[in-house]
């Protein structure tokens, strides 16, 4: 691959796709709140309790009246989190509780459950197969689903890690809870992560500070009632400020689409017989989820097994963009969603705070026909934010 394209020597850099992508199990300053014995008042989590980039929005908030044994409190470590709990047993596995609010993100089941299953090693469901992974399940006295991801389920899997998710959609909020770790922890706490979800409590939204984007505008967000998956026009709510839509070279043969969830925009490009490919643009906080987690996941769009870590390097590309290195995958397969072979180009380019996540992916003729172009949109994009 030419245009300044070259091998990647190691895997330095960790990336994540949207909020859900946390690998759980790190471990941070804990933070422990005591609460009294007698008439034990209820604790609230909203977002990081200090300046917030929404700019005077109001965040929902979770109460609790007191945590399971092993679980202690920590700050969150994004600002999408309404709290986050560090789970440890006498063996010394280790999990991780998050709750996250977002709107607009009800009816994406099975996009989310096969991320969930990437991060862990396996393979994609088919949308037939997903009641299979899923309970119903009372959250707060509400109607609520339960996921349950096994790592141990991958060929040769060791020491396998698992997931327990929780959705509940409420006032046009969708709520994932999410409980991840060692496999063994995370099936032990089963019962536990059931009973506090059923005794948690909403309470009412928290107003936060406004505070001014890297252009010194107050954020987009002023006067909303949640950070949403996706803001007007397309862009994704994000730490720091909802990221703005960086100045690109369109190739003249692309169209502008709708755009969806998490995407801050969409183009198309047809080929004969009505062969195409979608061209999508998103971007997130932070470098949550880890550059396996999310080679595996587009893997899996393309009905591919997951590869391990140590085999990434081999995989993947790499970029140069104007100074920063931006992570090429370039897999073909068949698209998990309608089943036809597919090909699917993605870039990652960390940026100021911020993961961005180009992708094109459709028909494997018009996506090597429209590669070159592909790769110089993305060296064409000037972001607003200082690397």
């Amino acid at each position: 691959m030419g245009g300044g394209v070259r091998r990647v020597g190691r895997v330095g850099m960790l990336l994540a796709l949207g909020f859900l992508a946390g690998s759980g199990c790190q471990r941070h300053e804990v933070q422990v709140y005591d609460i009294p014995k007698e008439a034990p008042p209820a604790e609230s989590a909203a977002q990081d309790g200090g300046a917030s980039p929404h700019g005077g929005a109001t965040v929902p908030t979770l109460e609790w009246a007191s945590l399971p044994e092993g679980w202690k409190s920590q700050p969150t470590s994004s600002a999408m989190r309404a709290a986050s709990f560090l789970i440890s047993d006498p063996s010394g596995k280790t999990g991780e509780f998050s709750a996250i609010p977002l709107a607009g993100m009800n009816g994406n089941d099975l996009e989310f459950v096969n991320m969930w299953r990437s991060q862990i090693g396996l393979g994609p469901v088919a949308a037939e197969s997903l009641g299979k992974y899923m309970t119903p399940l009372k959250i707060a006295g509400l109607d609520g689903k339960l996921f349950d991801m096994k790592g141990s389920e991958a060929a040769q899997a060791k020491d396998p890690a698992g997931a327990l998710v929780a959705v509940l959609a409420r006032e046009g909020v969708t709520w994932f809870f999410k409980l991840s770790g060692d496999e063994a922890l995370v099936q032990s706490q089963r019962a536990t992560f059931v009973s506090f979800l059923g005794s948690v409590k909403f309470g009412a939204p928290k107003a936060l500070p406004p505070m001014a984007d890297a252009g010194g505008a107050p954020s987009p967000h002023a006067g909303g009632a949640v950070p949403p998956a996706a803001a007007a026009g397309g862009a994704p709510a994000a730490e720091g400020g909802a990221p703005a839509a960086p100045e690109w070279q369109v190739p003249p043969s692309w169209q502008q689409a709708p755009t969806g969830p998490m995407l801050l925009a969409k183009f198309t490009a047809t080929g004969d017989a009505g062969a195409r490919v979608d061209v999508t643009v998103s971007s997130f906080p932070g470098d949550v989820g880890g550059l396996p987690a999310n080679v595996n996941r587009w893997r899996g769009q393309v009905g591919l097994p997951p590869i391990q870590a140590g085999e990434i390097a081999a995989q993947t590309t790499t970029v140069d963009l104007s100074g920063i290195q931006g992570t090429v995958v370039d897999v073909t397969g068949t698209d998990a969603k309608n089943h036809q072979p597919a090909r699917l180009i993605g870039v990652v380019v960390p940026r100021g705070g911020q993961t961005w996540f180009y992708k094109l992916m459709g028909n494997p003729a018009v996506a090597d026909r429209e590669k070159a172009a592909f790769l110089d949109f993305v060296k064409s994009a000037k972001y607003s934010n200082a690397p």
